[in-house]
């Protein structure tokens, strides 16, 4: 969710940003829709694209990984 807010006020679109990052849309898409991690990779690039650190980006995944498996578990 923070990405596509992100995205909104950047004014910038998914192709745009995968574009500056290099990477597919549907890559980009997994992403957004939590089938795939942000790793440290992702982060770098999302930090060189968006302005917002990498150690944001890692600490988000982590948290939504988290409450994701909590919300698995029940």
């Amino acid at each position: 969710e923070y990405l596509e807010e992100v995205l909104n006020e950047l004014k910038m679109t998914k192709d745009e940003l995968a574009g500056r990052m290099g990477r597919h849309v549907a890559e980009l898409s997994a992403i957004f829709n939590g089938d795939k991690a942000i790793t440290s990779d992702i982060a770098m690039l999302l930090e060189k694209s968006t302005g917002i650190s990498a150690h944001i980006w890692l600490g988000l995944e982590f948290e939504y990984r988290r409450v994701k498996g909590e919300n698995d578990e029940a």
